[in-house]
């Protein structure tokens, strides 16, 4: 009886596709979005105002990405600069557990050591703060519920410590946005810009604070905002909900080893990665949910495999022929349009497996 070869659901997937449709986007946005079926705006995208910390959090992604990999004029798209190189061999690392150095209702303070983790070879591409958000305890909040404007939000707010000392501390704000009070699970917030400061300058790092505030100004919707609370240390059971931090890099010597169409010979016919634009203006459904990009470059693989050596035919003969696809993919940020109730909110995230990063031949 032969062996029985298996193999992860997702990395046999990839291994048979050679790029990514308009179907695999639509999928990507529902992920997100939380649903089978796109839920009805309140709110045109045409009348949407980007708040000044929204835009900012995008554009800081965006410069770093194309002063990381700038694209040639060729790969310029409607005005837009090409975003094919976005997050080229970019390596998801282990997650620094954190610790929680200061705590109380509203505030926290979190130290991580990423000194190890950063060498002088690596190429930081993005950091994240990850959070575990407590089920809120409604007992202790029954009036609170029964309000008459009920408030169902809390803004939550990540701070660089840029200095400590007898007069306080100084703080730059990385992220923020509201986050409901109901439900728990872990939050992501965009600390890049900190830990791309740590690494240059490590003696500067002084943690980070994370700020729960009301989402709006008055007594009622900062009790509101009490009722949300992160998992630290502080107990057992919560040991695998500690603070996290992720951080995304590549190895100056990992660019070399891509094998893109354009760098082989004009006859080569081997397995490469090409060019492959999505526009999303052509994407109803992307168009009415994305604010940005307008489209991206997500890349195709294309080519033929060399055949392996005869001497597999005795063994397993469909082990001699091999197709060229996908086998690593990259995230891309994207600023999107998200419904919660009755509001329509603005959000930044990385979509997963959003652009071809490497193409091999495999069986």
């Amino acid at each position: 009886m032969k062996p029985v070869l298996v193999c992860a659901l997702f990395s046999c997937v990839l291994a048979s596709a050679l790029a990514f449709s308009a179907d695999h986007v639509r999928r990507a946005l529902l992920d997100r979005l939380g649903g089978e079926n796109f839920p009805t705006l309140t709110v045109s995208k045409r009348d949407v105002e980007v708040p000044a910390h929204i835009r900012a959090k995008y554009e800081s992604m965006l410069k770093l990405h194309q002063a990381l990999h700038q694209a040639p004029a060729s790969r310029r798209r409607k005005r837009e600069a090409s975003l094919a190189t976005l997050l080229r061999t970019v390596h998801k690392n282990p997650g620094i557990v954190g610790d929680v150095v200061y705590t109380e209702t509203t505030r926290l303070t979190f130290h991580f050591n990423v000194a190890e983790r950063l060498t002088e070879e690596t190429v930081l591409k993005s950091a994240e703060l990850r959070v575990f958000k407590r089920l809120p305890n409604f007992s202790h909040h029954k009036r609170l519920r029964a309000h008459p404007r009920a408030v169902n939000a809390a803004r939550v707010s990540v701070y660089q410590v840029l200095a400590t000392g007898e007069e306080g501390s100084a703080n730059r704000l990385l992220d923020s946005r509201l986050i409901p009070v109901n439900g728990s699970g872990w939050e992501v917030f965009d600390v890049s810009a900190a830990v791309r400061e740590w690494q240059v300058n490590p003696s500067g790092n002084h943690g980070l604070e994370l700020w729960i505030e009301g989402a709006a100004p008055g007594r009622y919707p900062a009790r509101v905002a009490k009722m949300v609370e992160f998992a630290t240390q502080e107990l057992p059971e919560e040991n695998e909900r500690r603070p996290e931090l992720i951080m995304y890099t590549e190895n100056s010597t990992d660019a070399s080893g891509a094998r893109n169409c354009e760098d082989l010979p004009k006859r080569s016919n081997r397995c490469c990665r090409s060019e492959n634009y999505i526009d999303f203006s052509d994407l109803p459904f992307a168009e009415q949910f994305i604010l940005e990009p307008r489209g991206y470059d997500a890349f195709q693989c294309g080519g033929g495999c060399p055949k392996r050596a005869r001497w597999y035919m005795h063994n397993d003969p469909e082990q001699l022929q091999q197709t060229c696809g996908v086998v690593r993919t990259a995230p891309l940020p994207v600023m999107y349009l998200v419904s919660r109730g009755d509001k329509t909110e603005i959000e930044v995230a990385d979509f997963p497996n959003m652009i071809v990063e490497q193409c091999a031949c495999t069986q």
